[in-house]
């Protein structure tokens, strides 16, 4: 190989070299830029926490719950230890668990975990929280933003103690409030009720505002429930007026509102 042929050879070489320390070069700054970029941008506001959606709770309520987590807003949703707010509610004597999920780029999913509370009978001038099963769980001297249903018509004197039931387990009451706890559990509706009458064992009535719904026996409750909601949903100026919806019939439900 002559002199000048080696000479071309060794510039190709050094031509090759620089590119390769040129893309390497650039490669490198891009990917730091990358890293400026995306470092900036996950610890920018977009990723601060600005909504609370709060599910499970019954007895609580959301503005309380809210309240308590207030530390949690404007923190960032990917860096910021988020069960360290939960202490103070975890001491509430309705909590049993918290959990979260983030919801991506800004709002936490909270679902709360309570003490199973689904009926109160009042009594006295004091509230008298129940399981499903009439057990009692709370007495308390105020009313809350319950998300449970009244009882009312039975016998009730205020002389039970906490951990106690209001009827005996094999008791027509008890199964129907465990047959209904049950169902109201599944409601995915925005239908919420207000109290259940057991006056008549064989011809319950449930409350829904102004509107008393004839349900009768538990038989068939699901559908019975599942009615009486379709036809409060089919019109919305149902919500607002008066009247009884007879659901006892299968298939026949009968409406009288005003």
């Amino acid at each position: 190989m002559d002199n000048t042929s080696g000479k071309r050879m060794m510039s190709k070489n050094r031509l090759i070299k620089r590119q390769r320390i040129f893309f390497l070069r650039r490669m490198v700054f891009i990917f730091l830029i990358f890293i400026i970029f995306l470092l900036v941008l996950i610890n920018s506001a977009i990723f601060d926490i600005k909504y609370l959606k709060i599910t499970g709770n019954k007895i609580l309520s959301q503005e309380y719950i809210t309240q308590e987590l207030n530390g949690l807003f404007h923190k960032n949703i990917l860096f910021y230890p988020i069960d360290s707010e939960f202490k103070t509610l975890q001491e509430n004597k309705y909590i049993e668990n918290i959990i979260y999920k983030r919801q991506y780029p800004n709002t936490l999913n909270i679902i709360v975990d309570e003490t199973e509370v689904d009926y109160y009978i009042y009594y006295n001038n004091e509230y008298y929280l129940f399981d499903k099963t009439m057990k009692l769980v709370d007495i308390i001297d105020y009313q809350g933003d319950f998300k449970v249903l009244e009882v009312v018509g039975v016998k009730f004197s205020g002389d039970i103690k906490i951990g106690q039931t209001l009827f005996s387990q094999d008791s027509r009451e008890v199964q129907w409030l465990t047959n209904l706890g049950e169902l109201l559990d599944l409601n995915q509706s925005n239908i919420s009720f207000d109290y259940v009458d057991l006056s008549d064992i064989h011809n319950v009535i449930i409350g829904y505002k102004d509107i008393k719904i004839k349900i009768g026996n538990n038989s068939d409750l699901r559908q019975k429930l599942n009615d009486a909601i379709n036809i409060i949903e089919s019109n919305p100026k149902f919500k607002d007026m008066k009247g009884y919806i007879d659901v006892r019939a299968k298939n026949y439900p009968v409406i009288s509102l005003e």
